[in-house]
């Protein structure tokens, strides 16, 4: 029977203890969803620990960034492709709530970063899959002045130590600033 309950791919353990005389007592433990990821085309739920329990439902809700760059990806690589961008989500959340909220998408389709697509209006941001939360805070104290000096970004760079690395949004030629 402990089995047969573990055997869903929502739980991720059971155990069934006979209680004397006449009971059972059953104990599951569920999986917790922390991300979805786009694997093969198909949107999938995906565990803390880079499990896929399973295809998302119509109408599944989870607030968490999307994880993509993984269509490429054999059984194993995706399997180490989906714990990293599990932890990432969970990195990013702990260094900084208000960036993990205005994350739309993770790709993790490149070895040398973790691409960060916005929900709305704002740069990509590219972070070091190895130090996630690297650069975060230095960046969030000085997003305002960044805007305020470059205008819109492209694309912002946190990989490197101690640097931000920004690519200002393409301009018409003729603007004020050129």
């Amino acid at each position: 029977a402990a089995a047969a309950v573990a055997s869903d791919p929502w739980i991720a353990r059971a155990s069934l203890m006979r209680v004397l005389p006449d009971r059972l007592k059953v104990r599951i433990e569920e999986r917790t969803p922390a991300a979805l990821a786009v694997i093969r085309g198909i949107v999938h739920v995906v565990d803390d620990g880079g499990f896929v329990i399973g295809p998302a439902a119509a109408g599944f809700a989870l607030d968490r960034p999307l994880l993509t760059g993984l269509d490429r990806l054999d059984r194993e690589a995706l399997r180490e492709a989906l714990v990293a961008g599990s932890a990432a989500i969970a990195r990013l959340g702990a260094a900084s709530p208000t960036l993990a909220a205005e994350a739309s998408e993770i790709d993790l389709s490149r070895a040398d970063g973790v691409r960060i697509v916005p929900r709305g209006r704002g740069p990509v941001l590219l972070l070091d899959p190895e130090r996630i939360e690297g650069n975060v805070e230095d960046y969030l104290s000085l997003r305002g002045e960044i805007e305020s000096r470059w205008g819109e970004m492209s694309r912002v760079d946190l990989r490197w130590k101690d640097r931000i690395s920004i690519l200002p949004a393409a301009r018409e030629p003729g603007s004020e600033s050129d």
